[in-house]
Order: C-alpha cells, then sequence, then structure tokens
C-alpha cells in the first residue's frame, strides 16, 4: 500500500507541470488582452503598451511562462486584471463556498444514490428497481441549469419556501468568519440564525448537484450488485447457511463498491470543476463564478489559477479513491507490490 501511495505522489509534480504548460499555452493563444482590461475600456494606444508592459506581457512568451513558473513556486498567482487584486487572495476568499457546496451535495447524492442502487440490484424488478431507474433517467437527462432554475420557480417564486438565490446566506445573516464554511463556521459561534439561514441558501444548489450524483451512482451500484449476486461463491456462502447480512457486507457490498468507488472519483472531479452552471443560476460566490467572470473578461490569470486549482484538488481526490479502491481489492495492492 505504501509503494502504491509513493508511486501515485510521484506522478502529481508531472501532471501539475504538464496542466502548467497547456493552461499557459491555451490561455495565451486566446484572443483577448488583459492590458486592456487594466487601463479601461477608453485608455489609448500609448497608455495599453504601457500597462502591457508593466504587466510583461511585451516579452516573448517563453520569458513570460518562465516568470510565471516563479511566481506559482512562491504562491503568487498573479493579479486579477479588472480589480487589481490579487488572485490568490480572491481563491481563499471563494474555496470555501466551492467546497461546501460540492461536499454537501455529493455527500446527499451518495445518501439517495447508493442506498437506491444496492436495493435496486438486490430486489431486481420491484419498487426500488423501479424507483431507481426513474432517479437514473431523470438525473441523466435533465440540464443542470434546467433543474436549478426549476428548483428556484417551484420553491422560491412559487411556494415562498427557499430564500432568493442571492449567494450563501441572506444578508446580514452571516456567520462570522472563522473557517470560512458558513455551516461550520455558524456552528462554532453558536449562531442558529446564521446557521438556519446558511442551510436554507445551500439547500436547493446541493439537491442540483446530487441529482447529478445520485443517478449515475444508483445506476452503477444496481448493475455491480446484480452482477456480483450472481457470483458462484455469494450463492454458496448464502447455501452455507450464513446471515444474509454477512453474505451482504462481506461478499456482496464489498466486491461490488469497486466500481462505484471508480464512479465515484469520476464524479467528485467533475462536481468540482464542473459546478459554474450551478455556481451562476444560484448566484454562488464560489470558484466556479469566478472562473466564469474572468472568461468574460478575458483575464488569463484567474483562469489560469481555476484550472491549477482545480487539477490539484482532483488529483488529490484521485490519489485517495486509489487507496480506498486498494483497500476494497487486494489485487491492486499485491501487483503495486510486485512492480
Amino acid at each position: 500500500m505504501t509503494r502504491l501511495i509513493l508511486r501515485r505522489l510521484a506522478a502529481v509534480p508531472v501532471v501539475l507541470i504538464v496542466i502548467i504548460l497547456l493552461g499557459f499555452l491555451i490561455t495565451n493563444i486566446l484572443p483577448g488582452n488583459p492590458a486592456e482590461l487594466r487601463a479601461g475600456q477608453y485608455a489609448t494606444t500609448e497608455v495599453i503598451e504601457r500597462t502591457e508592459a508593466s504587466l510583461g506581457l511585451d516579452e516573448p512568451w517563453y520569458t513570460q511562462l518562465r516568470i510565471y513558473t516563479g511566481n506559482l513556486l512562491q504562491g503568487d498567482f498573479g493579479e486579477n486584471s479588472l480589480t487589481g487584486l490579487s488572485v490568490s487572495d480572491d481563491l481563499g476568499a471563494r474555496w470555501p463556498a466551492t467546497v461546501e457546496l460540492t461536499l454537501v451535495g455529493f455527500l446527499l447524492g451518495l445518501a439517495v444514490g447508493l442506498p437506491l442502487g444496492v436495493m435496486a440490484g438486490l430486489r431486481s424488478n420491484g419498487i426500488w428497481d423501479h424507483a431507481g431507474r426513474l432517479v437514473a433517467v431523470v438525473g441523466v437527462s435533465l440540464p443542470v441549469f434546467w433543474v436549478g432554475l426549476l428548483l428556484i420557480y417551484f420553491f422560491y417564486a412559487e411556494l415562498g419556501w427557499a430564500p432568493p438565490p442571492t449567494g450563501r446566506a441572506q444578508i446580514g445573516t452571516e456567520p462570522d468568519d472563522v473557517t470560512g464554511f458558513y455551516l461550520l463556521d455558524s456552528v462554532l459561534t453558536a449562531d442558529p440564525a446564521a446557521f438556519w439561514s446558511s442551510l436554507k441558501s445551500l439547500i436547493l444548489p446541493a439537491i442540483t448537484l446530487a441529482l447529478l450524483v445520485a443517478a449515475p451512482v444508483a445506476r452503477i451500484a444496481r448493475s455491480s450488485v446484480l452482477e456480483v449476486r450472481n457470483q458462484e461463491y455469494v450463492t454458496m456462502a448464502i447455501a452455507s447457511g450464513l446471515p444474509r447480512r454477512v453474505v451482504l457486507r462481506r461478499w456482496i457490498l464489498r466486491n461490488a463498491m469497486l466500481p462505484v468507488v471508480t464512479m465515484m472519483g469520476i464524479l467528485l472531479g467533475y462536481l468540482i470543476g464542473g459546478n459554474i452552471l450551478v455556481e451562476i443560476v444560484f448566484a454562488w460566490p464560489g470558484l466556479g463564478g469566478y472562473a466564469f467572470e474572468s472568461i468574460n473578461n478575458n483575464d488569463f490569470a484567474p483562469v489560469q489559477a481555476f484550472v491549477i486549482v482545480t487539477a490539484l484538488a482532483i488529483l488529490m481526490i484521485s490519489l485517495v479513491l486509489d487507496v480506498i479502491y486498494a483497500w476494497l481489492n487486494p489485487r491492486v495492492r499485491y501487483a503495486g507490490a510486485e512492480d
């Protein structure tokens, strides 16, 4: 297991270097000039040229890459061309919002999709099976932004149960900043009003993300449980008189969870980098909305930072899931030891 972890960690710097190079080259090829954004709409050519020189944009691309890489090693992602603020500070202020939304949506999706898929696989062609198929079809078919708009329309505009989609909490009810995670901060500061306001603002976007998770997890869990349930060793274990809960826990679930873990890694990585639409629809002040605003403004530094941070998060998630996969499947550990 240790050798497996070390091998995965050794690949992280290589992947990051490739991502940094690709991100830098692609954003520099795209049309747009951050100097024009910094100088202003009515800036003259001379002002724009001076701004380019101050930003180092008049240097050759390889010189810009060397400077950019050196700044990255010091934790400097550059400046926001529109506001002049540090991108690192912007990321530090926004990443808790994205992580909180992603984790709650992911866990909620697992809490719905995983039991539904397992029950559908154990009782095929029953009510649980039909419910699992319905969730899978709905989750795969409906666009995520449309689901979000639909939830806003019914629960805010029509029923009035949900607060307006204006951020992480209603104005004036935000908790004191301790960790940046509103739910946790409201608990740490013993502020029930802030907790309730944060929870109400989080429910609809989390449900929107949860549907993206529940649908594929339910499908994969159902098919995997069905396949494992029909294996000879499971039939033999049941015929030997072992309690069904023991067979379910030791043989069916342990082996059926292997493809589910793989799917979980794919989905969690997708949610971290792909929840931009949800953040836009619900005006959620996270990294996705920040990247979208930067793309609209042709501001390259925040976009590059978003790509790097997202890639690093996905790599770390992949490492954790590789360890879980190896724990569930000893053959992976033995193969890593032989290599």
